[in-house]
């Protein structure tokens, strides 16, 4: 929209009306619109047609594999009744077995035409041999014939052969498969199968004969089925591996790619439609925007005014945090320094206890003041400078700092991390570590135990403290570290803030923080993330 602006921007000398600018800007969006709709069109047609060529890519491949496992079931029939032969070749088995086995193969398994044994080469047994006469006494070896070729491959390369599909009979297509059967390594004469080729076709849900976008070509590209025109069409091809080749089945929409025409009218329709929608709006925006501008000017002027007021309340803040730290703090350390005096001098019980309570209340003060100016500060960067500092050795010295207050509540602390932890952080970060010890030591009973550790996060460091307290409230968690939310304990000092500083610290590092239960037993385990130096 800037774009726009700039484009039906006028010379301030110069008056044109705000339906002039419109009606230009509209009819640059209306062009741009316009390339982007006719290319979308492009790219859509593009998509459909890969699609509808994966659809048919799935279809044909389970047609090609329903083709492939009907031709194995039955190169498998050939293998046994090769196997059959191999056992007793001899011309008095054959005499006697050949009809009863190949009538059990026969009657097994649909699709074939006949089966025979040719010993020398010559076929002599066939079965069935009704409707299949012509084929007794045919040398396959030496007369001429469609299968000749073929049956010098099987000879040469011991593996089952294909040969056709042609018409073995008028009206009768098929496809013989051969093998060759050798005795001591001596070739004793072969076994062929004639299969219905329509049938297997059939069988494999392809609609053969005559449909003329479904092809068959061997490995050396002859077209044994089908129109050639099929692979010059960009087809959808599945391979079937054979014993000694393969078959490539090709296929092309029944209608070609014309069906998806409709799918892009609508789409070419509709965007069509979003294009003058998007232009109407466009002259509509760019006519308001003009009667705007004027708006849009005391707005701002308004907004800079506010501006200036919120800078003028931020310099009062920072003042009043000055006056809060040097003139609250002041008189505070006084009676912290009389307080001391009257305690040392004073010897009745009751009024130690008042001194006691002077000084606590006092402490507290000191504390909330201290806290406050330090939660103001940090509430006003934006941004902290970093260095590469061992967060272990800064662990090390608050652990020092607390060791008379823990010997105090006669608590111990185990800190036993080794090695270096270089995290990219501030000085500052020693206030989280304070903060967070500070808390475990408040609420946790005398003579318990502290555990404060530092976990490899992957590109952040975690620096645990599991305390022994009595744990916190699961409602209670999201607000400890808002400002002056403390969940409530009797007799803990605290103004509610020291978590507060601690979250701000870890912001302003990138990190973050967290409270978790103790899994071990009674307690909390507090945790916050500091980023690895690189």
């Amino acid at each position: 929209m800037k774009l726009l602006s700039n484009l039906t921007a006028i010379p301030e000398n110069r008056v044109i009306s705000p339906r002039r600018s419109a009606l230009l800007g509209a009819l640059i969006v209306l062009l741009l619109l316009f390339f982007v709709w006719w290319q979308a069109g492009i790219w859509y047609e593009d998509q459909l047609l890969d699609e509808q060529r994966a659809q048919e890519s799935i279809d044909l491949s389970l047609h090609g594999n329903a083709l492939s496992a009907s031709l194995t079931h039955r190169f498998a029939i050939i293998e046994g009744l090769a196997a059959f032969v191999r056992f007793d070749p001899s011309k008095e088995a054959l005499d006697n077995n050949f009809d009863d086995f190949t009538g059990d193969l026969y009657s097994s398994t649909e699709g074939i035409l006949y089966f025979s044994v040719a010993p020398d080469g010559v076929q002599r047994y066939v079965y069935p041999l009704n409707d299949n006469e012509y084929v007794l006494g045919h040398d396959l070896i030496n007369d001429e014939s469609k299968i000749r070729a073929d049956v010098q491959r099987a000879i040469q390369t011991h593996k089952i052969t294909l040969s056709g599909p042609f018409e073995l009979q008028p009206d009768v297509l098929g496809m013989v498969a051969i093998k060759p059967i050798y005795v001591n390594d001596t070739l004793w004469g072969l076994t062929t199968m004639a299969v219905d080729m329509p049938y297997i076709l059939k069988e494999a849900g392809l609609d053969l004969p005559g449909h003329p976008n479904i092809a068959i070509r061997d490995d050396a590209g002859n077209v044994f089925y089908g129109e050639k025109q099929v692979y010059e069409n960009g087809p959808v091809i599945q391979r079937i591996e054979l014993p000694d080749g393969y078959w490539e089945l090709g296929i092309i929409p029944t209608a070609g790619h014309t069906t998806i025409q409709d799918k892009i009218f609508i789409f070419k329709s509709a965007g069509l439609i979003i294009v003058l929608l998007l232009t109407v709006i466009t002259y509509m925006t760019i006519n308001r925007q003009k009667r705007l501008i004027l708006a849009v000017k005391k707005r701002t002027e308004e907004l800079s005014k506010a501006n200036e007021e919120l800078v003028s309340l931020t310099k009062m803040k920072d003042l009043f945090t000055d006056i809060m730290r040097h003139d609250l703090l002041n008189p505070a350390n006084l009676v912290r320094g009389f307080t001391d005096v009257l305690f040392d001098m004073e010897e009745e019980e009751e009024k130690i206890q008042v001194l006691q309570k002077i000084r606590r209340n006092n402490e507290k003060l000191i504390d909330m003041i201290e806290s406050a100016s330090k939660f103001s500060k940090l509430e006003s960067l934006e941004e902290i400078e970093f260095e590469t500092i061992d967060i272990k050795n800064i662990i090390k010295k608050v652990v020092d700092d607390f060791k008379p207050l823990l010997e105090e509540k006669q608590m111990s602390l185990e800190f036993a991390a080794k090695g270096e932890y270089n995290a990219n952080a501030n000085a500052m970060i020693e206030e989280v570590f304070a903060n967070l010890l500070s808390n475990a030591i408040k609420y946790s009973p005398s003579e318990s135990q502290i555990v404060m550790d530092i976990l490899d996060a992957g590109d952040y460091w975690k620096v645990r403290v599991t305390d022994s307290g009595e744990g916190i409230a699961d409602e209670d968690k999201p607000k400890l570290f808002e400002r002056f939310k403390r969940v409530d304990k009797s007799g803990v000092k605290g103004t509610g803030l020291g978590l507060a500083i601690v979250k701000r610290i870890i912001d302003l590092h990138g990190g973050r923080v967290g409270i978790e239960n103790n899994p071990e037993g009674q307690g909390s385990i507090f945790w916050v993330t500091v980023e690895k130096s690189r």
